[in-house]
């Protein structure tokens, strides 16, 4: 009885651990995303740095918008689930954020912080401050996880049964 019990409390524990090959698949392409935006900041120059770094970002969040949007279709998610909605858009969007910041703040540990140029009357720093990026990237994944899923909730074909 011992390890039937064991097993129960394994499978609950893991219950929350199991990841779908969409969300999978948008972790991996918001990490090669940070990657590049990451690199970007030794082979470009520091405007086309930045460029890259925000445009990287924005594409993260329209994966992140496509894979939550998929696995409402997948799961089937009724019209009306209006807080399933809303937790599936966060879950969707906070990951992927996270593993673009990770990313780009792990290719970037080598460039010094105080480094500075000047592109006609503005100074770019020469990689990103997590500490002011941090809270608008995430303010941004909020948006979008709140609207993503009540988004599709509002649409679904599906009916609650």
């Amino acid at each position: 009885m011992a390890t039937f019990e064991s097993e129960m409390s394994v499978r609950r524990a893991s219950r929350g651990l199991r990841l779908s090959a969409v969300h999978l698949a948008g972790l991996g392409i918001s990490t090669l995303l940070g990657v590049v935006a990451g690199s970007a900041f030794y082979w470009a120059a520091p405007e086309r740095a930045w460029n890259i770094f925000l445009a990287g970002f924005l594409w993260t969040m329209i994966v992140a918008a496509g894979t939550a949007l998929v696995r409402c279709v997948r799961e089937r998610l009724p019209r009306g689930a209006w807080v399933r909605g809303i937790a599936m858009g966060c879950e969707m969007t906070f990951p992927l954020t996270t593993l673009y910041m990770l990313a780009v703040a792990l290719l970037t540990l080598g460039i010094p912080a105080d480094e500075a140029t000047q592109v006609g009357n503005v100074m770019l720093a020469a990689r990103p401050d997590f500490l002011a990026v941090a809270p608008v990237f995430y303010a941004a994944s909020l948006v979008l996880g709140v609207v993503v899923g009540p988004v599709y909730v509002l649409t679904s074909p599906f009916r609650r049964t």
